[in-house]
């Protein structure tokens, strides 16, 4: 792409704009996105910082380097007991609710419809799909 990567960085700020583009994409189209390895495999805590930052931009996982980011990369990516039994309990609340003619509901001080409500689905896919592996 024509610039130095500067691994100095915790995040490095020269990939922000690309990794945003990359993650909203394949967000938008349904697919996964894995960010590139952080190269500075002796510092979990910058690895989890990197991690949480490309997840917060769409990415969906992240190629290790070393065996000891494998489990950096899982507690960030993966989805908690708690997510999942959230997720449970909105979308069980959605089909109720949908069972009467309702689009939309609020549940938890939160607003939920069609886009929330996949993204709730979501989560409980990957979670049974975590506990398979």
């Amino acid at each position: 792409m024509g610039f130095t990567r500067n691994t100095s960085q915790t995040v490095e700020t020269s990939l922000v704009y690309p990794r945003s583009v990359i993650g909203v994409t394949t967000r938008s189209v349904g697919i996964q996105s894995f960010d590139t390895p952080n190269v500075n495999f002796k510092d979990p805590e910058g690895h989890a910082e990197e991690c949480h930052a490309v997840k917060e931009a769409g990415f969906t996982g992240k190629f290790a380097i070393h065996p000891n980011q494998i489990s950096v990369i899982n507690d960030q990516f993966g989805v908690t007991e708690e997510q999942y039994q959230e997720a449970t309990r909105v979308v069980e609340a959605y089909e109720k609710a949908a069972s009467t003619s309702r689009g939309s509901l609020q549940i938890e001080g939160r607003m939920v419809d069609q886009p929330v409500l996949k993204q709730f689905q979501s989560i409980i896919r990957r979670y049974k799909r975590q506990q398979s592996l």
